[in-house]
């Protein structure tokens, strides 16, 4: 069975929690790099990272899929302002940033402390174990926490990730975006 997004409880609680800033960024002077860029899959945080972080006169991208949407993006920056980069794509794409402006690349997929965390505020039971499971499949996507104890919901993390697991899959495909000139 591949599971679907469906609104639930569970993702519902998960996406009106507060803020969590696990990596705390709020100790970082951001406004010294011309670029900050947030970098991880659908559902990891990347977009609310940056509208939590960033100051009225910054700069934001959205979601850059392409790679031809990074080349170039520094050319966007105006004076005064730090441009934040929601992404899909790993640091070696901004290569040409990297030549010509200061760049803070943020990894959002690696830190299991924010799916800890998550589970915590829902008032759940779970294993160091069954969130290394978690992590090496589903990178630290609140997405996909709340898809799998939307599957298969209880008090314990540890049930329902290996329910999900035997059971489900959630399939992932490349986001096709076009070039608009």
């Amino acid at each position: 069975m591949i599971s679907a997004y469906s609104p639930s409880k569970s993702l519902k609680r998960l996406h009106s929690m507060s803020f969590h800033n696990y990596l705390h960024l709020e100790k970082a002077d951001l406004s010294l790099f011309d670029i900050v860029i947030f970098y991880g899959e659908s559902g990891v945080g990347k977009s609310t990272y940056i509208h939590e972080l960033r100051d009225e006169d910054d700069i934001v991208i959205d979601e850059i899929w392409r790679l031809s949407q990074c080349l170039f993006v520094g050319t966007k920056l105006e004076k005064g302002g730090t441009l934040f980069i929601a992404s899909h794509l790993p640091a070696y794409c901004y290569f040409f940033n990297f030549l010509f402006f200061k760049v803070k690349f943020i990894n959002l997929n690696k830190n299991k402390e924010k799916i800890q965390f998550a589970l915590q505020r829902l008032g759940m039971i779970f294993s160091d174990q069954s969130i290394d499971v978690f992590m090496k499949n589903y990178r630290g996507s609140y997405l996909d926490l709340g898809i799998i104890l939307n599957t298969f919901p209880g008090p314990c993390f540890d049930h329902s990730l290996s329910n999900f697991l035997k059971y489900n899959r959630i399939e992932k495909k490349p986001h096709r975006s076009i070039d608009i000139n």
